[in-house]
C-alpha cells in the first residue's frame, strides 16, 4: 500500500522499513512530487540518503535464547515487575480512542522536552494502512492505571519502535515509584518482543541509537536499549524528487537539516 500525504503544495509518498517501492515513473504519473524512505536497512538507488544507527534484535532466534540475551539485571526487573502486578496490554488494531489516549500521553514529552507533537491526524494514515500498533503497561495504583506506552511501525518482516512514553516520569519524585516505572518499561519491551515473535516478525527495531558522545540523556537511552542484547546496525533515510516542486521541497529540507545540525541538541 502506497502511503501518500498532502503537505501544503506538495504530494509526498512515504515508504517504511525496506518495504517494496514502485518505480518512480509510476508515482510521477500519479502526481507525486517526492518519495521519502524512512528507516531502511538497505538503501535503493533513488535520491539522496543519510545514515544513522539503530539497535535490532533477531526475532528468528528462539524466545528462550532472546531471554538469555537480556542483561541479568533486566531479567530480574522483568520478573519483579510481574510480581509487582504490572500488566501488559496490546492494541494490534488500534481504535480512534486508543490513538487519542496515546497522543494525550505523548503530549507530556512535548511539554517537558520540546519534542514535535504527535497528533491523531498524523497517526491515522499509518493506522488505516495497518502499519501502526500500540501496547501499554498498567498498574492499579496509577491514575487511569497506565504506566507506559509504546507505538510501533510495522512493515514486512520488521517492527520498529516509533514512540515510547513513560507516563508521569518527568514529575516523579518518589524513588520507589521511579523504580516501578523502570521495571515496567523493561517488562513492556520484553512482552512486546514475545508478542511480535509469536506473530512471526523477524526483526525487532528499538527505534534508533545515538552515535554521539556528548548528550548524556541519549547515552542513557543507549544504555537502556543495550540491556536487551540487540546489535547496533546502520539504517538510512532517503528522499527522491519526482517533479520541479519536489526539488524545491528537497532543497528546503536540506537547508533546514544543515541549520539544525549546527544547532545544539534539542531533544
Amino acid at each position: 500500500m502506497i502511503l501518500t500525504r498532502r503537505r501544503h503544495f506538495f504530494r509526498v509518498a512515504e515508504f517504511f522499513l525496506d518495504e517494496v517501492t514502485p518505480l518512480p515513473e509510476a508515482l510521477r504519473d500519479q502526481g507525486v512530487d517526492v518519495m521519502e524512505f524512512r528507516q531502511f536497512l538497505h538503501p535503493n538507488t533513488y535520491g539522496r540518503w543519510s545514515q544513522s544507527f539503530t539497535s535490532i534484535l533477531d526475532l528468528r532466534e528462539p524466545l528462550d535464547i532472546l531471554w538469555n540475551h537480556l542483561d541479568s539485571n533486566t531479567r530480574y526487573d522483568v520478573r519483579r515487575a510481574e510480581r509487582d502486578g504490572v500488566k501488559w496490554v496490546d492494541y494490534d488494531t488500534p481504535t480512534d480512542p486508543t490513538c487519542q489516549e496515546f497522543v494525550d500521553a505523548y503530549a507530556t514529552l512535548t511539554h517537558h522536552r520540546g519534542l514535535p507533537p504527535v497528533t491523531a491526524e498524523t497517526l491515522a494514515p499509518l493506522r488505516d494502512a495497518g502499519m501502526l500498533k500500540f501496547s501499554s503497561t498498567t498498574h492499579s495504583s496509577f491514575p487511569r492505571d497506565v504506566l507506559t506506552w509504546h507505538a510501533y511501525l510495522v512493515a514486512g518482516e520488521r517492527v520498529c519502535l516509533l514512540h515510547s512514553v513513560t507516563v508521569g516520569r518527568e514529575d516523579v519524585s518518589d524513588r520507589s515509584i521511579g523504580q516501578l516505572l523502570g521495571r515496567a518499561n523493561r517488562l513492556h519491551h520484553w512482552r512486546d518482543i514475545g508478542h511480535f515473535h509469536k506473530l512471526g516478525y523477524k526483526l525487532y527495531d528499538l527505534g534508533g541509537w545515538y552515535a554521539g558522545s556528548s548528550d548524556q540523556r541519549r547515552l542513557g537511552i543507549n544504555k537502556f536499549k543495550a540491556e536487551f542484547g540487540g546489535v547496533v546496525t546502520p539504517h538510512y533515510n532517503g528522499v527522491h524528487a519526482l517533479s520541479g516542486k519536489g526539488r524545491i521541497l528537497v532543497g528546503l529540507r536540506r537547508a533546514r537539516r544543515i541549520t539544525s545540525d549546527r544547532a545544539p541538541n534539542d531533544t
